[in-house]
């Protein structure tokens, strides 16, 4: 069976994993850096007094695809779905991640003639630190890395904006409630 095939089965089990009824919510907003350039976004999680739980993660990286053409514009945006497990060592807790959800891609040149943009299946693994001051604040660090998993470049022009892969780092601030 193909991985385009096994993607969506696994996402949905990870939608099915339990979350402990007494879960910490976890609001995250981050700056960081992918492919050289600024990278922003949030995270929101959900993981209990356990190892496991579930976040939902939403990256933007405008000027994504690096274009030295003046008036082009270009960005990446992403939307994770992932199963999220750490180790609660109190005040510090480290964490793995891994995911996939929705890599969308666009690129528009300074004319209206060329635009393209495109919506892809990607993963995201990685792992991170989460570090609490109190109760409800502290920092986090995180390191991902994330693929898309189409083929790509099927159309006249045969521009292909699937089958790429970076790394992103980020750090942010975390409020748990």
């Amino acid at each position: 069976m193909s991985i385009h095939r096994l993607a969506p089965v696994a996402f949905v089990l990870s939608l099915l994993v339990p979350v402990s009824a007494s879960a910490d919510g976890l609001f995250s907003p981050y700056i960081g850096s992918a492919m050289s350039q600024t990278t922003w976004g949030f995270s929101l999680a959900g993981m209990g007094r356990e190892l496991v739980g579930f976040e939902f993660d939403l990256g933007y990286t405008p000027d994504f695809f690096v274009d030295e053409e003046p008036g082009s514009d270009n960005n990446l945006l992403t939307l994770m779905g992932s199963v999220i497990v750490g180790a609660p060592a109190g005040p510090v807790r480290p964490y793995v991640v891994g995911g996939m959800g929705l890599m969308r891609s666009r690129i528009a040149g300074a004319s209206d003639l060329v635009e393209f943009s495109r919506n892809d299946l990607g993963i995201n693994l990685g792992g991170g630190l989460y570090g609490f001051f109190g109760e409800t604040f502290g920092i986090r660090g995180d390191v991902r890395y994330l693929r898309s998993l189409n083929d790509g470049g099927e159309g006249i022009l045969d521009f292909d904006l699937g089958n790429f892969s970076f790394w992103r780092t980020s750090v942010g601030v975390v409020f748990r409630f």
